[in-house]
């Protein structure tokens, strides 16, 4: 409150030379207020977090503050101070302080302290802190002054390690003999270590030695001090790689000595990987070899200068180390070694040569695609030889020889021989090389006649079945000459008639007779070749150059045949046990006759001895219970055969004759059976008498015809049936001597037959 005498007022007026007197009253109205710290630091972000003290003095009271971290994180006072209050903050400096770092130090903040309830009053500082720190350098030198890299810029490595262990790496691009270049700033007490990677040191054809220096001293490693740049020295010293080279010259072939006095000219250009080129020249005679030093490692190339000489051709070859080149010769120099360089002039005098071709006539049948002909051949230059030449009219190019050679060709006969044909050789050819890479075309004709033969085929028909043989025979034949080729045909032959084969080629031939089989007939074919018999269906023979094989062929055709055969069965003439005594209780005929008339086939009328008419007829006689089989008759034959019942009669009985019966021969060597039974019936029972009762007599002439068989048992040569001889069933028993018939007439006969025919008993026939 302000007071101006008794007024009590906000504002007064102060008047020229008056003195005013005020009265100021305070009404004092007590609050607390609080008092804090903050702090925040810079240039301190590599060093570890820490606090820090600080003093106050506001008004009577004072105190201290401590532990205040870096962050700006507020500490409080501990004493309560009245609001209004001024107060003076000073900070600890010396505790504040870090080695290494210079510290711009605060000045002490006055703040008035505030109601707690307002706020809490603050005092800020900021810490500004500065590290201690220096560097280091590099400069490069390279050497020796000639190489054509010294202001190259090369990389220089470092890697450093700060106090608090913090990793510090880079690299540096120094250029050689150019002025040092400044690593980065580092912290005083930093280790460093300074390197040059091997690679940016290399370079082509050259070996290099790297000397590092740290201010003058020998080494790679320092420390950083204060305000200090370390001088750090890079030196590479190189030194080139060389290698070498020799060449040698030789000088072949058979116009070398045309190049006698020859001097060989070799120029060189050599180009090292560090850039440089080398151009010269070395001279050299043939045998000689020259050396070529200190070559920067690279490549090189060699030429030679024209060496060709008159009268020759020139070849050159090269080898490196032994391995051959062709064209320019480009080889590698290596440091220390020496590459050897060979050069080979082959002189060739000019020359020419001939050809043969070959003309084959004569042989067109002749497979001659893999036939190659010798072609002898010899020079006067002392060349001789075999040329193979082929029948395809290819020429076949001889030997190159020096101009003027005179060659004589032949053909050689060996090779040219041809199986199956006769050779006319050609005579030898002459021919004389007159220009350079000429050729003379000859051609050798061999002329060829083919070597051939002949075989006859001759046919005869034979046999009882001739009649029934085909007209004509066709013979199939296949030869292969010797010369491989291959003929084949066929050949008709009539009965005895001969068909010639001619210009057979020389070999071998099979012939066979195709089938010439008759249907009701068996063939039997016998072939003799050159008189010799061949036992087999296939014929083989020979044929010679102008040589005739005779082959004969026979076929035997056989008839085929079957018979018939008769049985005889007697029924009603059976033996009375009363009666065994009386010789009329067996009256029963021992012999029955029977006709048979056969009718053959037409073309086999001739086969039975002339048949008349092709009519065969015959008598027979059966015993009682017997079988009697007719001679083989060919097949398709037809009979009749029939009984004489007038002999069959026995008296005292009534008789009922067999009926004639028809038969034909069907099938081959088979017997087609008939059976005859007579029924006899006792007409008065006669009383019995002690004479012997005579045999009945058969009625009828005796046969001259073919006889039949008894097939019963064998036949004897007497007039009896042999009393063993089986009887058929439903007959009787025979036993005592047959009765004088026909039949027994004939009995000798038959028996000089049956001893041809086999122990059968054969009767005799009667021509009709």
């Amino acid at each position: 409150m302000l007071r101006i005498g008794n007024r009590v007022t906000d504002t007064f007026t102060v008047g020229n030379r008056t003195s005013t007197a005020l009265g100021l009253t305070n009404t004092a109205d007590y609050k607390p207020g609080t008092l804090a710290v903050t702090k925040t630091v810079t240039g301190l972000e590599a060093a570890a977090p820490r606090t820090y003290s600080y003093t106050y003095t506001c008004g009577e009271v004072t105190g201290t503050i401590s532990n205040v971290p870096g962050d700006g994180t507020p500490v409080e006072a501990g004493a309560t101070i009245p609001a209004g209050t001024e107060c003076t903050v000073t900070e600890d400096v010396d505790a504040a302080a870090m080695d290494g770092y210079d510290l711009a130090a605060p000045d002490p903040v006055t703040v008035t302290v505030v109601p707690s309830e307002e706020a809490v009053t603050e005092a800020a500082f900021t810490n500004s802190y500065t590290r201690h720190t220096g560097t280091f350098s590099v400069a490069k030198q390279v050497g020796p002054e000639d190489v054509p890299f010294l202001a190259d810029t090369f990389d220089v490595d470092y890697t450093c390690t700060q106090p608090e262990g913090t990793e510090v790496s880079g690299t540096l691009q120094v250029t050689g003999g150019a002025p040092a270049v400044n690593g980065p700033t580092l912290p005083v007490g930093t280790t460093c270590s300074v390197s040059e990677p091997e690679e940016t040191t290399q370079r082509d054809g050259y070996n290099v030695s790297t000397l590092i220096r740290v201010d003058g001293t020998e080494g790679s490693r320092l420390t950083i001090t204060r305000d200090t740049t370390s001088e750090v020295s890079v030196v590479n010293a190189y030194t080139a790689l060389t290698g070498g080279f020799q060449i040698s010259k030789e000088v072949t072939g058979d116009g070398a000595g045309l190049a006698d006095s020859q001097t060989y000219v070799f120029t060189y250009t050599c180009t090292g990987v560090n850039g440089t080129t080398t151009t010269d020249t070395v001279e050299l005679v043939s045998g000689a070899t020259t050396a070529v030093t200190d070559v920067p490692v690279g490549s090189c190339t060699v030429n030679e200068a024209d060496a060709s000489v008159d009268g020759a051709d020139l070849t050159t070859t090269w080898s490196v180390d032994g391995e051959e080149t062709d064209g320019e010769v480009t080889f590698d120099v290596a440091d220390g070694a020496t590459a050897v360089v060979q050069a080979t002039n082959d002189y060739t005098v000019h020359r020419g040569g001939f050809s043969v071709a070959k003309e084959v006539t004569g042989a067109e049948e002749a497979d001659l695609s893999a036939k190659e002909f010798g072609v002898t051949y010899t020079c006067t230059d002392g060349s001789t030889g075999v040329l193979a030449v082929g029948a395809d009219g290819q020429s076949v190019s001889g030997p190159q020889v020096p101009v003027g050679t005179e060659c004589t060709v032949s053909e050689d006969l060996a090779s040219a021989s041809l199986a199956g044909y006769t050779l006319t050789a050609p005579e030898d050819q002459a021919v004389t090389v007159e220009a350079r890479g000429q050729e003379t075309a000859l051609t050798l004709s061999n002329a060829y006649t083919r070597q051939t033969g002949s075989f006859a085929v001759s046919k005869t028909v034979d046999g009882d079945g001739a009649a029934r043989a085909p007209q004509s025979f066709s013979f199939a034949y296949t030869c292969t000459g010797v010369d491989g080729t291959t003929t084949t045909g066929t050949v008709p032959a009539a009965d005895a008639d001969s068909a010639v084969v001619t210009d057979v080629p020389v070999g071998r031939c099979t012939i066979s007779e195709e089938d010439a089989s008759v249907e009701g007939t068996d063939l039997l074919t016998q072939t003799v070749v050159d008189g010799d018999p061949v036992i087999t269906e296939e014929a083989s023979l020979t044929v010679t150059d102008g040589g005739m094989v005779a082959v004969v062929v026979t076929n035997t055709y056989t008839l085929h045949r079957g018979s018939f055969s008769v049985t005889k069965v007697v029924e009603g003439l059976e033996d009375d046990s009363e009666d065994a005594g009386d010789p009329d209780a067996q009256a029963a005929p021992r012999d029955y006759l029977f006709t048979y008339t056969c009718t053959l086939p037409e073309d086999a009328a001739d086969a039975e001895g002339g048949a008349d008419g092709g009519v065969v007829s015959d008598q027979v006689t059966v015993p009682a219970g017997m079988t009697v089989t007719s001679p083989a008759l060919p097949v398709g034959t037809e009979c009749t055969v029939s009984e004489d019942a007038e002999a069959a009669a026995v008296d005292g009985y009534a008789l009922e004759p067999a009926e004639d019966q028809a038969v034909t021969v069907s099938t081959q060597d088979t017997v087609e059976e008939m059976t005859f039974t007579n029924t006899y019936t006792r007409e008065v029972e006669p009383t019995p008498l002690p004479s012997e009762s005579p045999a009945p007599q058969p009625s009828g002439e005796p046969s001259t015809g073919p006889s039949a068989v008894v097939t019963s048992g064998p036949a004897t040569p007497s007039s009896e049936v042999p009393a063993s001889a089986s009887p058929s069933p439903g007959g009787s028993s025979v036993t005592g001597s047959l009765a004088r018939t026909g039949a027994a007439i004939l009995l000798p006969a038959v028996a000089a037959l049956a001893a041809i025919g086999g122990g059968s008993l054969l009767l005799r026939r009667r021509r009709q």
